[in-house]
Formats: C-alpha cells, sequence, structure tokens
C-alpha cells in the first residue's frame, strides 16, 4: 500500500488541507473540494485521480483548523471501505490518519 505523506505545520486556513490533498492525490481540474467529492472519487471514480487506491494518507502536523475535516474525512473514509466491501464485494483500500 502506498503511503502518501501531507505536512500540516505550514497550513494557516481550513482550505490548506484540501488544497494538499488534491494535489497529492493527482485530482482533475473540474474536481471539487469537498468531503463528497473526494469520496466518490476514491470509492467509486478513481480514474479522477492520478493516485489511486490502495493508499493511505498520513497528514503530520495538522492545525487546529483542519483537525476536524481530516477527522470527518477519515470518518467518511472507513464508512465508505466498510459499505462498498460489504454491499459489493469490493475493498477499497483507501485511508487518511492524522498524527499529531
Amino acid at each position: 500500500m502506498q503511503t502518501i505523506e501531507l505536512d500540516g505545520s505550514r497550513w494557516s486556513e481550513r482550505l490548506d488541507f484540501w488544497f494538499a490533498l488534491r494535489a497529492a492525490l493527482g485530482v482533475l481540474p473540474e474536481h471539487g473540494t469537498g468531503f463528497d467529492a473526494f469520496e466518490d472519487s476514491v470509492f467509486y471514480h478513481p480514474e479522477m485521480l492520478s493516485v489511486r487506491p490502495p493508499f493511505t494518507v498520513v497528514v503530520h502536523n495538522a492545525p487546529p483548523i483542519a483537525r476536524s475535516d481530516i477527522e470527518q474525512m477519515a470518518e467518511g473514509w472507513a464508512f465508505q471501505r466498510k459499505w462498498k466491501r460489504e454491499n459489493y464485494g469490493d475493498d477499497v483500500e483507501a485511508l487518511i490518519v492524522a498524527v499529531l
């Protein structure tokens, strides 16, 4: 499994996380910036990404302003992974982990 490392030590606003994730996954220019857009592309439309699962995104030094988004994304991805495995028999190995 590929590990993608993001360093949040210089992030000063919430969108910095989203822009870093967009760049790290190599999303197409028309790709949205938000929870639903990333879940759809990672779990259902990986052709929208240049980096495709399996992967783990590890976020280091996330500032408080970005932590709730990272935690929500991690929970959403865990739910989508379980749902897709149970309903389609397909395990999409994609995780987000915050290292504080």
